[in-house]
């Protein structure tokens, strides 16, 4: 005995594919029965003549049909069974795919938040030291500004007083400088005027230390003296200071008398003369006496002294102010002017 499946379309449903295979089974047996019935029938109106044959294959029938209705009931058990069986199968299937999915999600889900859990803190992380290395940068490059900032202001400073200092000390220098070559050049003028004026014709002229044998006083003032060692007749001012060029003799003057304001008389030759005068003047005018005392070493007055070593010649001038004398001491001769005070006369 065997069953035909029926063909069905795509898309009938399993129940339905089941029922129909079921019916078509037991269609098939119903076939099977009917075949058989007919077969029975056939075999009764052949066994008509035989009564003991058709009870036992009544019999026979009998336990077949229950038979077949057994096994028609197995096979509806076993089918709903394996429906059951089926159904159950993709249930826990399906139970076990959406676990799969769920745990699989939960998975995802779970490995997701810890990627963005740690790219957060990784995140969090590079930023937070990013801004500490900028902060510590800008805190280092502020302090490095001031620092430079500062020793560029104190090299500065420095550089500034060094200067000042250095300027200071330059114009000191050459403020000293100048003074001292003002005060060089001063003195070297002073000494050049002095060594031109006195010491170069006194040295050039004077061969030997002037010996003033003759004084006499010009009316203006002027003090006459000639020099017996070297021949020659100076003109001396108030500062005994040389005027003009001295007048050279050809022999060795003794003596000088000034006639009037641009004439003067000089002895020379060795030759001596005294001369006498009477002074016609004033009686009341009050007359006085100088005279040297060579081995005192003074000129005496008969009220005052006047100390001279070795005086040698003596002269008062027109108008009786002032006193002229010249010291003939060895390695100290010297001529002197003295001011006659009105006490004297």
């Amino acid at each position: 005995m065997c069953a035909v499946i029926p063909r069905l379309e795509p898309g009938t449903p399993r129940q339905q594919y089941l029922s129909i295979i079921i019916n078509n089974r037991f269609d098939d047996d119903d076939d099977d029965d009917d075949d058989d019935d007919d077969d029975d029938d056939d075999d009764d109106d052949d066994d008509d003549d035989d009564d003991d044959d058709d009870d036992d294959d009544d019999l026979f029938h009998a336990t077949l049909q229950v038979q077949r209705y057994v096994n028609k009931f197995l096979l509806f058990l076993f089918l709903l069974l394996l429906e059951v069986v089926v159904e159950v199968v993709v249930v826990v299937v399906v139970v076990v795919v959406v676990v799969v999915v769920v745990v699989v999600v939960v998975v995802v889900v779970v490995v997701v938040v810890v990627v963005v859990v740690v790219v957060v803190v990784v995140v969090v992380v590079v930023v937070v030291v990013v801004v500490v290395v900028v902060v510590v940068v800008v805190v280092v490059v502020v302090v490095v500004v001031e620092v430079v900032v500062v020793v560029v202001v104190v090299i500065v400073v420095v550089v500034v007083v060094v200067v000042v200092v250095v300027v200071v000390v330059v114009v000191v220098v050459v403020v000293v400088v100048v003074v001292v070559v003002v005060v060089v050049v001063v003195v070297v003028v002073v000494v050049v005027v002095v060594v031109v004026v006195l010491i170069i014709p006194t040295k050039a002229n004077d061969e030997k230390e002037p010996f003033l044998c003759g004084l006499d006083f010009l009316p203006d003032g002027r003090l006459v003296a000639v020099d017996n060692k070297n021949w020659k007749c100076i003109i001396l001012n108030e500062q005994l200071q040389r005027l003009g060029t001295p007048y050279t003799f050809k022999d060795y003057p003794e003596s000088v008398v000034c006639v009037s304001h641009d004439a003067l008389c000089v002895t020379g030759g060795g030759a001596y003369r005294q001369y006498h005068q009477t002074d016609p003047g004033d009686q009341n005018i009050i007359q006085f006496l100088l005279y040297m005392l060579h081995g005192l070493n003074s000129i005496v007055h008969l009220n005052a002294d006047v100390d001279m070593k070795y005086p040698y010649t003596i002269c008062v001038s027109k108008d009786v102010t002032r006193l002229a004398v010249f010291g003939c001491a060895d390695r100290a001769k010297k001529l002197l002017l003295y001011e006659i005070s009105p006490a004297l006369c």
